[in-house]
């Protein structure tokens, strides 16, 4: 989901900007032209990136303020009382019903967060091109693959 929605908005986006047009009231140099085109280029790269993460951070400030539960939290179901009991992760003493920005530094550039989200956008993408790195977050898991983990890593092409 959040690599189609990458996708949509670059390609939104990438449209809107080929349907910019270049208007000067003066004949301009070579050298002027490709700097202009240069700065609106960069301008329009980092505008579809605050777009695209300001999205997220709209995403995750709903969750948080709706306090929409995750995968860390761990849930219980007293049947005596019909009470459903919600232990909430901490991390080195960060609480995440009072944080949202809490982090966990799992392997190297790669962190568990509150929500997957927080700790995927804080992250990395290295891990999934070294086989190693991958061996090692295995392990976190709560059932872990082991020696039947099958692994490609990706190309970095």
């Amino acid at each position: 989901m959040l690599c189609q929605y990458a996708q949509q908005t670059v390609n939104i986006s990438i449209k809107t900007f080929l349907q910019t047009q270049f208007l000067s009231s003066r004949v301009i140099s070579q050298n002027r032209f490709e700097t202009k085109v240069n700065s609106s280029i960069n301008d329009w790269k980092s505008e579809t990136i605050n777009q695209f993460l300001q999205t997220i951070k709209i995403f995750q400030a709903v969750s948080d303020g709706n306090q929409l539960m995750s995968e860390q939290f761990h849930y219980y179901i007293n049947l005596n009382d019909a009470k459903m009991n919600v232990e909430v992760q901490e991390y080195f003493n960060c609480s995440c019903t009072l944080s949202s920005s809490c982090l966990i530094n799992i392997v190297p550039n790669f962190f568990l967060g509150c929500s997957q989200i927080e700790g995927l956008m804080k992250s990395t993408l290295e891990c999934f091109y070294n086989l190693s790195c991958m061996i090692e977050l295995d392990r976190y898991y709560d059932i872990p693959l082991g020696s039947s983990f099958n692994f490609s890593t990706l190309n970095e092409n």
